[in-house]
């Protein structure tokens, strides 16, 4: 009996085609899973640094308040009198030469009483505890500070955070989620005369699900022991000028 010879192109795949034809499906089914898997991990990435953004902004505005308001009147002073009420007694010494917010005149502290500044002379104009551009009393001698110590940088630091020691932590969660995030805020007054620069530094670490308030990371590590560096969620720098300082150079 004749048998019927079909062309090459007729017998089919061979099995070695089948082999990568698979193995190209699975190689494209895998990049897709990890595709997918990026794109989750970036998009919860973003929320938690958003988080922390927000974390960090509600902080430095509470510390901008502070050195807007820091060194003011705390009651409105007329024209002629010889004594003004502030709200940061504790910086100003008897003997300091103080200059006033939209005031030319130099006048000299003669007693302190409280949070009252007695001085030598009448002020040459009345002053507004409630107007930014005349309630600023900012010393002479912290302008020309010649220490850390006596800037105006210390003395806001001291306002944010009375006897300052080193770093402050907190600890944080998002709303929608059950781990924790750790977060540092360091105070740094600049090493530059007048001492008038503060330097702020925030860290925001995750911290999983066993974080305590008492942990520090710095000298206890990161939760699991892993690196902080591979748990940083977001890393902020930024410098605060107090405005009494600014009014120095004016």
């Amino acid at each position: 009996m004749l048998s019927r010879k079909f062309p090459e192109s007729d017998q089919g795949f061979t099995l070695f085609e089948v082999l990568i034809s698979l193995l190209i499906a699975v190689m494209f089914v895998l990049t897709a899973l990890q595709l997918m898997a990026l794109a989750t991990y970036a998009k919860v990435r973003a929320k938690e640094q958003a988080e922390a953004t927000f974390w960090i902004q509600e902080d430095l505005e509470n510390i901008k308040l502070e050195a807007k308001t820091y060194s003011t009147l705390s009651a409105d002073a007329a024209a002629g009198a010889t004594s003004i009420s502030v709200n940061n007694p504790s910086d100003f010494n008897s003997g300091d030469t103080i200059i006033l917010a939209g005031d030319s005149t130099y006048y000299t502290v003669s007693n302190i009483s409280s949070n009252t500044l007695t001085l030598s002379s009448g002020l040459a104009k009345g002053h507004s505890a409630t107007n930014p551009a005349e309630n600023l009393v900012t010393s002479t001698q912290k302008c020309s500070a010649s220490s850390i110590s006596t800037g105006w940088a210390n003395s806001l630091r001291e306002k944010i955070e009375p006897s300052y020691s080193g770093p402050s932590h907190s600890i944080k969660a998002l709303s929608s989620s059950s781990k924790n995030y750790y977060v540092q805020k360091t105070m740094t007054v600049k090493n530059q005369t007048p001492f008038n620069i503060l330097e702020i530094q925030y860290q925001v670490i995750d911290e999983g699900t066993t974080v305590n308030s008492t942990h520090n990371p710095d000298t206890q590590g990161v939760a699991h022991g892993s690196d902080p560096d591979d748990r940083l969620i977001l890393r902020l720098y930024t410098e605060v000028i107090p405005d009494a300082a600014v009014q120095c150079s004016l």
